[in-house]
């Protein structure tokens, strides 16, 4: 059955690769553009506008996904953080003596932003009865100890706050929803290397049936739980 899915968004890899698995394999993908994370969607997937900082844009992002689509089925939103750390208005915060002034634009960007969008999606699914949304979190790769020495006067606290909020939000969106006909699933990848295994979950109708429990990309079959 093809699937009509919006995909947040540009700016992490795992997102732009998995639009396309999709799009080639029959669905429909739309890919949400954050115009202050400089990252263009690739030509041949669909673009749709989101600024994180908005709560009108967030509230409008479902409404065009679905005049676009002709319907959402699935809302995909991604958090990544070392692809993140590489945009350089948050890559600033890494820098001591500009952490505090703009901590706050990363929190309302990556915090905030992805609250409010992923609360539109949920109240638009359970209006129509019917819809999933899939969290997933991108790991971080390991340091070498000379990259840890490098950073240890040096980490982005505000964004390390935002990727555990992102991971508290897909936890409590994911509880809320238990009772109601909308399905959460909550997935931990290693990179854009797993694009087609995260294509084929989403994809799969039977994905994660019950409580939403944190998956990761497993090796030796589907689904990995840990």
């Amino acid at each position: 059955m093809s699937l009509s899915v919006v995909i947040a968004d540009s700016s992490v890899p795992v997102a732009v690769g998995l639009a396309s698995s999709l799009s080639s394999g029959g669905h429909k993908a739309a890919l949400l553009s954050s115009v202050a994370a400089e990252s263009p969607v690739p030509e041949g997937l669909c673009a749709i506008p989101w600024n994180r900082q908005s709560l009108l844009s967030a509230r409008t992002v479902p409404v065009a996904a679905g005049n676009f689509l002709s319907g959402v089925d699935c809302a995909v939103i991604a958090f990544d953080h070392d692809a993140f750390a590489r945009v350089p208005a948050v890559a600033e915060a890494s820098r001591p003596e500009r952490a505090v002034a703009v901590s706050g634009g990363i929190l309302d960007s990556y915090v905030a932003g992805y609250m409010h969008l992923a609360g539109e999606f949920a109240a638009r699914f359970a209006r129509e009865g019917k819809g999933r949304i899939v969290f997933v979190i991108v790991e971080r790769k390991p340091l070498t100890e000379e990259e840890r020495a490098a950073q240890y006067d040096r980490r982005n606290i505000p964004l390390s706050v935002a990727e555990s909020a992102f991971e508290r939000l897909a936890e409590e969106i994911a509880a809320s929803c238990e009772r109601s006909s909308v399905r959460v699933s909550l997935v931990k990848v290693e990179g854009d290397e797993d694009k087609d295994w995260l294509c084929s979950f989403v994809a799969s109708p039977a994905a994660q049936r019950g409580p939403a429990r944190w998956i990761k990309a497993g090796k030796g079959g589907l689904f990995s739980r840990f």
